[in-house]
Order: C-alpha cells, then structure tokens, then sequence
C-alpha cells in the first residue's frame, strides 16, 4: 500500500459548488437510468397481455437491460478513464433517452429487447461514470463517504423520477409516459454535456503523487490484481440476486405468500430501499473513522441471510415485523458498497473506473443470471401457468438467494483490509 500523503487534503478546494453541480447531476443520470429500469420491468404484466405471453417467457427478453449492462462494463470503465466523464457519458444519456423511445412504442418483442438493451447500453455509465466524478473531485480520504451520498441519493431521486413516472402513467398511459421520459432524458443529456467537466482544472488536483506510466501499465495492474477479483465476486455474488429479485420478484412473493395488498407489498420494497440508502453512507462514514472495510461487509452479509430466511421461509411474521426486515436487509446489503471502496483504494485513482467496472460486470452478470434461474426453478413449481404458482414453487425458486449469499460470504472472508488508505503507486506495497 502507498504511503503518499496528499497534500492537498490540507488545501480549500476552489470549486465546491461546481463540484456539487455535477455531483447532483450525476446522482440524476444515474436515478433516471435506474428508474427506466425498473419501471419497464413492472410493465410485463401489460406486455404479457398485449404479447400474449406468460411474464416468466417475456423475462428472458427484457433481461436485455442486464446482458447489454454486463457487458458493457469493463469497456465503460476503460472508456471514461482514457476520455473522461463529460463527452461519452453525455452520449450514453441520450442513448438511455433513445431506449425510452424505442420501448414506447414497442409492438414486437423484438422492439422491446432493443428498447431494453440501449437502457442497457446508457444505462451501463451512470454508477461507474458517477464514482469517477466522486474520485475526480472529491479528495480521497471522503472518497468513501461521498460514495455512499452518491448511492443513497441516487435511490432517493430514483424513488422521485419512479413516482413521477407512476403518476404520468395513470395520467397518460405507459407509452406516452416513457415519451415524456425520453424528452427528459434529452434535456439531461444536454445540461450534462455543457455543464460537466472532468477536474477542478487550474492546476488543481485532489491527488498528489500518483505514479507516472502508460496508460496499458495501469490497465494490465488492474487485471492482474487479485483482490480486485474476490472483492467483484463477493458483490456479484451479494447484490446482483438481492437487487433482481427485488426489481422483479419481491412484490410477487408477498401477494403470493402474505397476501398482501399491492400497496402494502410496494411498501415493503420501499423500506428495504430506505434502508440501502442510508446505511450506504452511515457504514461508509464509520468504516472510514475505524480504518476498517471488511469487518462491515462480511457482517453484513450474514445479516442480509438471517433477513432473507426470515422473509421468505416460515413461520411467516406480522406486517409490521417484516418491514422491520425489510429496513435490516437493506442495511445489511448497502455494505457491500464498501467493496466498491476497497476497489478504488487498491488501484490508483487514474485507473480506478477500469476497476470498478470490473466490480459492475458481476453485478450485472449476477442480475442476468438470477433473473433466468428464477424462472427456470420458478417454473419447477408451476402447473399451468405464473398466476396459478404456489407458495412452495416460489420458495424453491427464491432458495438460490440465500446460497447466492453464503457463497458471498465465503468469498468476503478473502478480502484483505485496506485500512482507508489509498494507492498512488503500483510500485510501492
């Protein structure tokens, strides 16, 4: 581990507000990536009636999102290292808006897997693209804490933009809604591009002392790194099934099993949210002041288990006892984004998107798959058709998460600790 100081953690930084700026717009692009995401996702049951298809069918199609988000991972990383946060990421934003487009006015599945894998595509830059931001104008020693401001208000405009387009549903129609989303994401795209820049500029960095070498010297070191490898295995692992089976599954299985209503399963989902949002920061702060990241990850794992087999194996729990799960499984998982901070302090900052995207491509590998194998054991259960599931099927199908989870966990324990301090040199151990 490097033991450059930085200097500069000493220095004002000149531009707070434009480093504010275009943090917030960041947080935006990645919400409204999040929120196409998601609510094309909740209209399979509408694309099954006007398909004529079952929605376990129609998930291999708008698994789309996942496979184009997969694998576009690395390459992204590689991207706005080598270019930089303004220009592609501007264009990745209108091509989020062109998925919108092209899903409004679906009459094929075809049509909607192409809608799906351009949200993909677009979609594929908002996290990555936002945590280089953080690293590029943030010092590094916040890196941690601005990371979960980043995640927990990404969620909060998330929930916002997914309200809005509830609303605009009801109003509307879900075709002209995702229209009006389509013209949003056209006017992001454009205030990104003239208001985003990559640095403070001026002569100004938040990091001092980082080696000097090609560019191919720094790409080759983050492959080569091992533990770049664990710590991606152990997020995939952990949160890619959590966050498929609460985009797509989750509220199934509480009208299934509990026999909620629609509101009060919504609700659910809503308090795991609440509770990944502010956990993201909170751990992130504390893991900081302790110097240490792993002890936080691979608890909280194990705290995400008990929450999962409390919630969807019996005895089943009252209403309000489950939402108290549901708030702890939120906080539970939202550690694992401190992987994502042990990434960025194994690599130096210059290269830390490459990393990162290494990190991403098992989120989105790991969403892809869940979503197939939920349906593949889903069906196991099945009779006729989806409607007709009982509880048992989807509690063999929902058996994967918390084995998904153990094997996470396994791998945590490889993790070694960075002790909050950041690389600067490939050269230096």
């Amino acid at each position: 581990m490097s033991k450059t100081k930085e200097l500069t953690d000493y220095l004002a930084h000149p531009r707070p507000v434009m480093a504010w700026t275009i943090l917030i717009l960041s947080i935006v692009f990645n919400g409204y990536a999040m929120t196409l995401q998601l609510t094309t996702v909740e209209l399979s049951e509408k694309l099954s009636d006007l398909f004529q298809i079952p929605v376990p069918q129609l998930t291999y199609t708008q698994n789309a999102f996942f496979y184009a988000f997969f694998l576009m991972q690395i390459p992204v990383g590689i991207l706005v290292d080598r270019f930089g946060s303004r220009k592609i990421p501007s264009l990745a934003i209108l091509t989020c808006a062109a998925g919108a487009l092209v899903f409004s006015f679906s009459q094929s599945l075809l049509m909607v897997g192409v809608g799906r894998a351009l949200m993909g595509i677009g979609g594929s830059f908002a996290f990555l693209n936002g945590l280089k931001i953080v690293s590029n104008w943030f010092y590094s020693k916040r890196f941690a804490f601005m990371l979960g401001m980043f995640i927990g208000l990404s969620v909060l405009s998330m929930i916002i933009l997914g309200e809005s387009m509830l609303s605009l549903q009801d109003a509307l129609g879900w075709r002209q809604a995702l229209l009006v989303f389509s013209l949003i994401g056209l006017i992001l795209g454009c205030l990104f591009f003239f208001i985003v820049q990559d640095a403070p500029g001026a002569g100004f960095s938040v990091h001092t002392g980082q080696q000097r070498a090609t560019f191919g010297y720094f790409i080759r070191k983050v492959f080569q790194n091992g533990q770049n490898w664990i710590v991606s295995l152990t997020a995939g692992f952990v949160i890619g099934p959590l966050f498929a089976f609460r985009t797509t599954w989750s509220k199934e299985f509480l009208l299934l099993t509990y026999r909620f209503s629609e509101t009060t399963a919504e609700l659910m989902n809503m308090f795991f949210l609440a509770g990944y949002a502010i956990g993201a920061p909170f751990f992130a702060r504390i893991s900081t002041s302790i110097r240490r990241r792993k002890l936080f990850i691979v608890w909280g794992i194990v705290g995400a288990i008990l929450m999962l087999l409390l919630i969807i194996y019996p005895p089943y729990l009252g209403v309000q006892s489950l939402a108290i799960c549901y708030v702890i499984l939120g906080l539970s998982v939202s550690t694992i984004n401190l992987g994502y901070v042990i990434v960025h302090e194994l690599n130096v900052p210059r290269i830390g998107t490459t990393a990162l995207g290494i990190s991403n491509v098992f989120f989105g590998a790991f969403c892809a798959i869940s979503q197939i194998l939920i349906v593949t054991l889903f069906q196991i259960g099945l009779l006729k058709s989806y409607e007709i599931a009982s509880s048992a099927s989807m509690q063999i199908s929902l058996l994967r998460i918390p084995i998904y989870l153990f094997i996470g966990l396994i791998f945590s324990l490889f993790i070694k600790e960075t002790r909050a301090k950041q690389l600067y040199s490939y050269d230096v151990t």
